[in-house]
């Protein structure tokens, strides 16, 4: 039977079902039955959504036969693409975080998800906005703002769905006084300069179109 595959904590109830799980961030679990291995891994892509992409190329790894040593060896080679939780540490000893080549309501979550897993004196988001969701962009702006409750120190929203980001944040639980509507990304890197202090982390979440780049 093919693997199946899954990050997280829970075993799957069936002690002999053929599997590749990541276990918290730095174990790895396959195989089937007696013939099952732990591995400890080097995992270097944020996020419990790359962890569960990890276990999936893992699975397909083996079901092609490739052997579980030369998988645990390629692991910590593994980077993610540019524009995806890209660093950039400035001179002010804070680091930018620019996953804005593209946003989704579930891309933004789980980029909201991989910051809070990150040390940091602070954890700022700056959302600004995802576009071309039609009917879904207020709810999804919302989803984002609840997910960015739970995960920052501060959320800055832009965009035309500001609002709705903002809202989200508020009813989830994010003090108002945390939480910045700005209206360019002019006002953003200003808002920035004069707040984001040594060992913070910035988050830069967006759709291409609002350009967080600048």
């Amino acid at each position: 039977a093919p693997h199946w595959f899954f990050a997280g904590d829970a075993l799957p109830s069936d002690p002999h079902a053929p599997l590749s799980a990541i276990l918290g961030r730095d174990r790895l679990l396959a195989g089937a039955g007696n013939e099952r291995e732990e591995r400890r891994i080097d995992v270097r892509v944020p996020g419990l959504h790359n962890r569960a992409n990890l276990a999936a190329a893992v699975a397909a790894a083996l079901e092609l036969g490739v052997p579980l040593d030369s998988i645990v060896a390629a692991i910590p080679s593994l980077a993610l693409p540019a524009g995806r939780f890209e660093r950039t540490v400035l001179a002010t000893g804070a680091t930018v975080v620019y996953d804005a080549y593209n946003a989704s309501g579930s891309g933004t979550v789980a980029a909201l998800e991989a910051l809070s897993e990150e040390r940091a004196a602070q954890k700022i988001a700056v959302l600004g906005g995802m576009a071309e969701l039609g009917d879904e962009s207020e709810p999804q702006h919302e989803r984002a703002g609840r997910a960015a409750a739970s995960s920052v120190d501060w959320l800055l929203a832009g965009g035309p769905f500001a609002a709705a980001t903002v809202r989200g944040a508020l009813r989830a639980g994010l003090p108002r006084q945390r939480i910045v509507e700005y209206a360019t990304n002019h006002d953003a890197a200003e808002w920035l300069r004069k707040h984001a202090r040594h060992d913070d982390l910035v988050l830069l979440k967006g759709s291409r179109t609002y350009r967080l780049e600048e």
